[in-house]
């Protein structure tokens, strides 16, 4: 499955302005578990069955709440998913903060959502004009609580403009991304 959403302002035409950008995402989800996670009567010892994928702009903070309204929620079930998200933009300097949200409810509506377990991780400038990078979060459990900090990926772990796997890092000797024009 492939999702779409928009970060900053956008050309009127995305094919044709040439002047975004595109940050592919893939997430490995984790298979349904089972466990003690919710206080609520009607869902005591189910774990949570919904995976919220949220990218937004660095200008969101991770302790305010995001409401899981920009992306379908993804059901997970006995098997890992994949899930693969593009995120477009035609501001280049931006930052991405990225959370991955397990929840009870479909919406995240049920009251032991209000501290469901979270992933998140800032992407350190993922974005280069008129190109397309990429990365890949393998998630092997599902977290039990909300992290006290985010996984932080630098620049130089972001995928793009090359071919190939470069040895350890997609920046030049000089500290540049080679998407750096």
């Amino acid at each position: 499955m492939t999702r779409a959403v928009a970060l900053g302002i956008l050309c009127a035409a995305l094919s044709g302005c040439g002047q975004n950008a595109v940050l592919e995402l893939t997430i490995d989800l984790p298979p349904l578990e089972t466990g003690e996670w919710c206080d609520d009567p009607d869902y005591v010892g189910m774990a949570p069955r919904f995976a919220f994928v949220q990218p937004r702009a660095s200008d969101n903070p991770f302790s305010d709440e995001w409401p899981p309204d920009d992306l379908p929620p993804i059901e997970l079930g006995t098997a890992r998913i994949e899930d693969h998200v593009s995120v477009v933009t035609d501001d280049t300097s931006l930052d991405v903060h990225l959370k991955i949200r397990f929840c009870h409810g479909e919406a995240c509506g049920v009251f032991c959502d209000a501290t469901s377990p979270e992933h998140w991780f800032v992407l350190e400038h993922p974005f280069y004009e008129g190109h397309r990078t990429s990365y890949e979060i393998v998630i092997n459990s599902i977290p039990t609580m909300r992290p006290a900090e985010p996984e932080v990926v630098e620049r130089c772990r972001i995928r793009g403009c090359l071919t190939g796997t470069p040895l350890g890092s997609y920046c030049t000797m000089d500290g540049r991304h080679v998407c750096d024009d």
